[in-house]
């Protein structure tokens, strides 16, 4: 690493990134690369190596784990810190999964907690709060137990009962179903006693709720594909 720290800034918005260029240029030690506004522009800088590359979480975080994800699959071994303004636990977890080396939150750390992590990421230092390694543990453990009652309900339930449920959940009627499955009102109506009777469920709503919690269906329908695949991994144990 050279005496200059060198830095490129992704994502945010124009006025906030030029206000941030302009604040780490007074920085001695830190240079600006540039300022990266979508993958193709990063991509141009990536290929001068920079020391840091700051990423925003920005509101979408899905969309900006992603592009960490992006960068840390053409570039390895890149430095990712992300600023945030307050991420939840699923982005944290998003996040670090994506392979950002650390997290800034800009709304309780300040500029100078900034400048700090610059340092320690171009140093080869993974950024981690203890409150913020205990979030993502937390929602890991609570997303594995999800994935474990999700097998369990794969388990229990027949391919026409996580069909249903899935619709169920996607909110349908008894007659929609029938129509959409080509059977009778009153077999579906038969399979919905058949759920709530495995699964503990005490109503329709329920049911419903449940499909959504446990993400048993995708857009509402599943596929055969994604019903085997939840099988599969639930006859292995594997979620």
């Amino acid at each position: 690493m050279s005496s200059i720290i060198r830095v490129l800034i992704v994502g945010g918005l124009p006025i906030v990134n030029e206000a941030l260029e302009r604040a780490l240029r007074t920085v001695t030690g830190v240079g600006v690369l540039g300022v990266g506004r979508d993958f193709e522009e990063v991509e141009r800088f990536l290929a001068d190596v920079p020391d840091v590359v700051l990423a925003w979480g920005g509101a979408d975080s899905h969309t900006a784990a992603q592009l960490v994800e992006q960068i840390m699959a053409g570039h390895p071994r890149a430095r990712v810190v992300v600023l945030s303004t307050g991420a939840d636990d699923e982005s944290l977890h998003n996040f670090v999964t994506a392979g950002a080396s650390g997290l800034v939150n800009l709304q309780q750390d300040g500029f100078e907690a900034l400048v700090s992590a610059l340092h320690r990421a171009a140093a080869g230092e993974f950024l981690l709060s203890a409150d913020t390694l205990r979030r993502i543990i937390q929602h890991q453990r609570t997303e594995t137990l999800q994935q474990r009652k999700r097998a369990d309900v794969m388990r229990r339930l027949t391919e026409r009962e996580l069909e249903i449920l899935a619709l169920v959940g996607s909110g349908l009627d008894n007659r929609m179903i029938a129509e959409k499955l080509c059977v009778s009102v009153t077999t579906v109506r038969s399979h919905v006693q058949h759920i709530l009777a495995k699964l503990g469920l005490h109503s329709r709503l329920e049911a419903a709720l449940f499909a959504t919690r446990h993400e048993l269906a995708a857009d509402g329908v599943p596929s055969f594909a994604t019903l085997e695949r939840g099988r599969a991994r639930a006859k292995t144990g594997f979620t």
